[in-house]
């Protein structure tokens, strides 16, 4: 494939062209480049040009998740976190994990935590979770609570209100043991990394160095084999 960019911008110069051939700069000019028979043509009315960049640190996985899933970021109130819920089981199949990311209760109304009964009403038949804005804490309905029954929940790192009852809150080591218990596929992980590729492409990222996860980093690495 033969490209020629016109009238581009590099390193503060402007007017060069730049003629490409099979993903390679062949030639550089600031006077005119006739182009070959075929080639596509494109004007850079005097942007800059730039190299594709590369994002040395990212996790596209998790990305692809989180567009996949309800994001929670922006929300003000519970009944903003239920509304972007109840969007996200409408999309999901009965008895489907239904999981986000984002909410941030001092950003609510009283800044009181919320509980697992503030989600059980709209979501009787799927399993919930929702992890806060910092990744360290989730929010489970009872549905999921009851779906991770075999998971020890005698730790103080699930929440128990004064009644001795869990509250649906998790943190730490046992947020963790609950998204080891997700169910996960191959096929889920490729379909998120390919989610995100066209957006990276649009944004000028060519190259993303892939930070793999610690739960689920066999499912990623076949994912990548894969493609």
């Amino acid at each position: 494939m033969t490209v020629l960019i016109r009238d581009c911008n590099i390193g503060g110069k402007a007017g060069y062209q730049v003629l490409c051939q099979d993903g390679k700069v062949v030639k550089i000019d600031q006077g005119s480049i006739t182009p070959p028979s075929g080639a596509e043509v494109i004007d850079a009315n005097g942007g800059s040009l730039c190299p594709g960049f590369i994002d040395s640190h990212c996790h596209p996985f998790e990305y692809g998740w989180l567009k996949r899933n309800v994001d929670l970021r922006g929300t003000t109130s519970m009944t903003a976190v239920r509304l972007r819920v109840v969007a996200g089981i409408q999309r999901a199949r009965p008895g489907e994990w239904v999981s986000g990311m984002g909410w941030d209760q001092e950003e609510f109304p009283g800044k009181a935590m919320p509980t697992r009964a503030e989600l059980d009403d709209i979501s009787p038949e799927n399993p919930v979770v929702l992890s806060r804005i910092c990744g360290h804490i989730a929010l489970l309905n009872s549905k999921g609570i009851k779906a991770l029954g075999h998971i020890d929940t005698t730790g103080e790192e699930y929440e128990r209100d004064q009644y001795g009852a869990l509250t649906g809150i998790v943190k730490e080591r046992a947020l963790e043991s609950v998204y080891e218990n997700l169910p996960r596929s191959t096929e889920r992980s490729a379909t998120d990394l390919q989610s995100i590729e066209a957006e990276a492409g649009r944004l000028g990222l060519t190259t993303l160095h892939c930070i793999v996860s610690r739960d689920s980093f066999r499912e990623e690495l076949d994912a990548l084999a894969a493609l």
